[in-house]
């Protein structure tokens, strides 16, 4: 389990909420969110936003 604040900072994660992307290259135009962390969390972030 990785919890939201090892993940994102709440900033980060309210800008995600706000822009609501539907593909990686979206959450690219996020800051904070590099090619690392969308290599490694970005479908699981596009699961949770589609789902709600």
């Amino acid at each position: 389990m990785v919890f939201s604040e090892t993940l994102s900072s709440n900033k980060e994660l309210m800008s995600v909420a706000k822009y609501k992307p539907a593909k990686k290259e979206e959450l690219l135009e996020i800051k904070g969110f590099g090619k690392h962390k969308i290599e490694n969390y970005g479908e699981e972030i596009l699961e949770i936003l589609e789902s709600i």
